[in-house]
């Protein structure tokens, strides 16, 4: 175990490509070896290792078969097998260099990830008012779980200023703890924090590619655009975060799912 001091040079990652070779995977291993819908077992098993060996030339065997060979017997729904083609292709260094993407169990290594702040909650701890967050994992060794933290007020204000909003007399200010909500950044995760089944971090960064990201996405809550005018696609006039529309429905909203209108 290493890094345990200053973290190495936060890496890029490029979630587009990361999201489009998930596309590719799917349709690579599980739709054209019509495998979706199927126990991934006997034959199917090795339709899908032929596939996944198709899709990585010069990968060994052994690593391709230690790869799927976790969801082996396991029924290869439409969801599970995107979480799959999505686990390899948050991974796909680790199987050019030859090593198996196998599933997560603890954190052994120090590691920087991509994550997506997914959900936020606000919570009462000892009678303090928290907020608690839920951040898909991009890519890494733990690529598709999710990990949950909980945040002081202070430390949102600091996470938000380092992941694109502007100080408060600007244009794009943090008004609300769930402005957070569907942006990005990178944390090292930190196999001393970390739990089985809980990856755990205490130090974060936003890389430019991410800030761009996020800089669009505050902009579009702020109603100003590249520079432009940005116009609610409903029509309203509320804040963003007071919207019942949620993302499923409207890039902008900062909750998951539309809720009944008050």
């Amino acid at each position: 175990m290493s890094n345990a001091g200053k973290p190495p040079k936060a890496p890029s990652f490029n979630v587009k490509q990361i999201l489009r070779r998930q596309d590719v995977l799917y349709e690579k291993l599980f739709l054209d070896a019509d495998l979706v819908g199927r126990d991934l077992t006997g034959d199917e098993l090795s339709r899908a290792m032929v596939a996944l060996a198709g899709q990585f030339p010069g990968t060994d065997a052994s690593v391709v078969a230690a790869t799927l060979q976790p969801y082996a017997g396991t029924y290869l729904s439409y969801a599970t097998c995107r979480d799959i083609a999505w686990r390899i292709a948050g991974n796909v260094s680790r199987l050019r260099d030859n090593e198996p993407v196998l599933t997560w169990t603890i954190q052994r290594d120090y590691e920087w990830v991509p994550v997506q702040i997914r959900s936020f909650e606000s919570v009462l701890i000892k009678n303090k008012h928290k907020c608690m967050y839920t951040m898909k994992v991009l890519a890494g060794s733990p690529c598709t779980m999710t990990i949950n933290d909980t945040w002081s007020r202070k430390f949102v204000g600091y996470v938000g200023r380092r992941i694109g909003f502007t100080a408060p007399w600007n244009k794009g200010p943090l008004k609300h703890p769930a402005e957070l909500v569907n942006l990005r950044l990178i944390v090292y995760l930190d196999p001393t924090l970390s739990r089985p089944g809980q990856p755990r971090f205490k130090q974060l960064e936003c890389p430019s590619g991410m800030l761009k990201w996020n800089k669009q996405l505050i902009g579009k809550r702020n109603r100003w655009l590249n520079k432009q005018p940005w116009y609610c696609p409903q029509g309203f006039q509320h804040r963003c975060y007071e919207c019942h529309v949620g993302y499923l429905d409207c890039d902008a909203s900062c909750h998951p799912t539309t809720r009944e209108a008050t």
